[in-house]
Parts: C-alpha cells; sequence; structure tokens
C-alpha cells in the first residue's frame, strides 16, 4: 500500500485523485467526440441503414401503442374509483378516450409516410 500512494504522490495525485479523474474522464469524452465521423442525421431512403432505422421505428411504435391500451385500462380498472367515471359501459371509462387517442398519437409519429 505505501509503494502505490508514494507511486501517487510522485505523479502529484495524491491530494485531488478525484479531481484528476475527472479530468481524465473530460478528455476521454472529448477525444471520443472527435473520432467520431459527423454522420448524416437521414441516410439514403434506399440503404440498409435507413431500411433498419424503419424498422426499429415501427417496433418502437408498436410497443408504445400496445401500452397506450394497456395504461389506461389498467388506470381504469385499478386506480380511478367508480365515483370519477362518467360513463361506465363494462366498468371501463378512460379507456375509452384515451386509448384511441393515444394509439392515433403514436400512429402519426411512428408510422408516417415520407
Amino acid at each position: 500500500i505505501a509503494k502505490f500512494y508514494s507511486g501517487l504522490e510522485a505523479d502529484g495525485e495524491s491530494e485531488s485523485t478525484v479531481e484528476g479523474l475527472a479530468k481524465q474522464k473530460k478528455a476521454k469524452k472529448t477525444a471520443k467526440k472527435k473520432a467520431k465521423p459527423a454522420a448524416s442525421p437521414d441516410p439514403d431512403p434506399g440503404s440498409p441503414e435507413a431500411k433498419a432505422a424503419e424498422h426499429k421505428r415501427r417496433q418502437i411504435g408498436t410497443i408504445l401503442m400496445c401500452w397506450s391500451v394497456v395504461v389506461p385500462v389498467m388506470l381504469d380498472l385499478l386506480v380511478l374509483p367508480s365515483s370519477v367515471k362518467v360513463f361506465d359501459i363494462f366498468g371501463f371509462s378512460l379507456s375509452l378516450v384515451a386509448s384511441p387517442i393515444l394509439v392515433f398519437v403514436v400512429w402519426k409519429a411512428f408510422f408516417r409516410r415520407s
């Protein structure tokens, strides 16, 4: 242990080890940023990158559409009391209004045609 600390003192890092580590991390981050080439935000429409991005976008949209139906139903069944429900059809009130709206918003955002 003494040899380790003597080595640190010889390097001048004994007093500000945390500050030295923070500076090293910042230097590494700036080096990484400089090393990355500037990629164009939109790849060519027919390229494999564009197809992969579109596929990923559709997957995320599908997951969000599923959750936009599940969350209002769970809120209806588990959170909202009966006194708050304005119209009650088979125990659902919020989900009959919120789910179609949320599905429409997700559809417009993630399944757009360009």
